[in-house]
């Protein structure tokens, strides 16, 4: 609670919603954290319907795949309703031979920028 007994509500499922860049970061992930762009609910470009944040399955997932990397290494990754790409991003970085991500339509351009990031 604030000093003027108002709930905080920018950190949602533990991630930042107001920041346009969020972070993951692991010590198995071979250089270093990974950066993502994201569009809270209070941002001009969030997309209703969407999932434009890093939301924390994702997070668990990524985790996971940082933990025991042999389940992406060398083999070929589909990730459907990836969001903002968060595991489709580890388990490029974790040596996944070929990473596809894809999401609705209207999701693909936040897709598109985060996968150039990588």
């Amino acid at each position: 609670m604030a000093a003027d007994g108002a709930a905080h509500t920018e950190r949602i499922h533990n991630v930042d919603q107001r920041a346009p860049i969020v972070e993951f970061s692991h010590p198995a992930l071979p250089q270093g954290p990974l950066r993502f762009e994201q569009h809270g609910a209070t941002s001009e470009d969030f997309v209703w319907g969407t999932s434009s944040v890093m939301w924390p399955v994702a997070q668990r997932m990524a985790r996971h795949l940082c933990s025991r990397p042999e389940l992406v290494r060398g083999r070929r990754v589909l990730e459907l309703g990836a969001g903002i790409g968060l595991v489709g991003g580890v388990a490029a970085a974790m040596g996944a031979e070929r990473v596809v991500i894809t999401d609705c339509e209207v999701a693909l351009p936040i897709l598109d920028r985060n996968v150039a990031r990588l």
